[in-house]
């Protein structure tokens, strides 16, 4: 799991929470978790693109506001 969290950037708590709240699909093996890499990358690119939504939001909230963000 701790590759996972590393490839995602994320702590390793948090994608354990991901792991348990069914987030992020894994199986077992023998006593460890394992997410495929295809599982892995969808939730990346998925959370990428939910940051970019948000930071453009942002930005446009930010110039609607005129805070110098031109």
């Amino acid at each position: 799991m701790a590759d996972a969290a590393d490839v995602l950037n994320l702590p390793l708590p948090h994608v354990l929470n991901l792991l348990s709240s069914g987030v992020l699909p894994f199986h077992k093996v023998g006593g460890d978790r394992r997410v495929s890499v295809s599982a892995l990358m969808a939730y990346k690119l998925a959370f990428e693109q939910r940051r970019s939504a948000a930071l453009e939001t942002l930005a446009a909230q930010a110039q609607a506001l005129q805070m110098g963000y031109e």
